[in-house]
């Protein structure tokens, strides 16, 4: 926002205006270049919207230059939320009945937002690697028209088996043992 710009007073004739897509109008402070300056903060009901919706505010009087406006609302979720890519993040959350054609054993709603955790002691995990051999007579294959003929599975605990392509499933203690 422009320097003699009051930010009450933008926030007030954006609230006239009753822009559908705006949910909430907020006075922060905000760094700029290191000095802190006032600025609003919009909240958009759909995250689609954003670049219309500052598009819009652009002919609002006062109103100088907008920030984040570009940043996918992904991102806008991992920065509001702290949440770090490949860290450990505590969440609260209730077991919910599914209804979707979906088959595991239970699905939970997170009832709070991620909390990072700072120190975090690594829960015993179950964990399962795979990989596939594709068929493809000349170069390599292509998943249009190329068959998967064997997908090897091994977890953690050790367990190795082998899917064909004949749907037969055949336990080996390891995989040389397949191609013996």
């Amino acid at each position: 926002m422009e320097e003699h710009a009051d930010p009450v007073k933008i926030v007030e004739s954006v609230e006239n205006e009753q822009y559908e897509s705006i949910i909430k109008l907020e006075v922060v402070g905000h760094k700029f270049f290191g000095k802190t300056v006032k600025a609003v903060k919009v909240y958009c009901r759909n995250p689609d919207e954003i670049p219309k919706c500052s598009r819009d505010l652009r002919a609002f009087e006062g109103i100088k230059e907008f920030f984040e406006d570009d940043i996918r609302y992904s991102m806008r979720y991992f920065i509001d939320n702290n949440v770090v890519p490949c860290g450990w993040h505590e969440v609260e959350v209730a077991e919910e009945r599914s209804d979707r054609a979906i088959k595991v054993e239970k699905t939970y709603a997170a009832k709070t937002p991620p909390r990072l955790l700072k120190k975090p002691t690594v829960p015993p995990l179950r964990i399962l690697g795979f990989s596939t051999i594709c068929y493809s007579r000349q170069g390599s294959p292509k998943s249009d028209r190329n068959p998967v003929v064997i997908i090897s599975v091994r977890t953690n605990s050790g367990e190795e088996q082998l899917l064909e392509s004949s749907g037969e499933r055949k336990n080996c203690k390891t995989l040389s043992d397949f191609f013996g």
